[in-house]
């Protein structure tokens, strides 16, 4: 696994916009924004899921492939018959509550400049 990079946020933005979540994630980020103390695994989680669930219904599981195969480090082939288990567990070691806040701040900027 690798930490995120610029090239993560960009594959972001085109998840949350094919996936029709941009209200959702600006959501998110105000949340954390608003909380000095925020528990992470609870928050990665939601995000995770808020992800997973619009993937499935709007016909983006290709894209939350993309967007983790780069910090995973694994090909979106492997990603997609990965244990989802693992999977979120491995997404969960990416990055520490900061680092999702910066990441999520930066994503929500992006997308209020589109």
């Amino acid at each position: 696994m690798r930490a995120l990079n610029n090239s993560d946020l960009f594959a972001f933005v085109r998840l949350v916009k094919q996936a029709k979540i941009t209200d959702k994630i600006k959501e998110l980020t105000l949340s954390i924004n608003n909380i000095n103390e925020i528990n992470t695994e609870s928050f990665g989680y939601d995000v995770m899921f808020t992800i997973i669930e619009a993937a499935a219904e709007n016909e983006s599981e290709q894209a939350v492939y993309e967007f983790l195969s780069g910090p995973l480090e694994m090909t979106t082939e492997e990603l997609a018959l990965a244990d989802p288990v693992e999977t979120i567990e491995k997404v969960m070691q990416i990055a520490d509550v900061e680092k999702w806040k910066t990441f999520f701040t930066s994503a929500a900027n992006l997308m209020k400049s589109k």
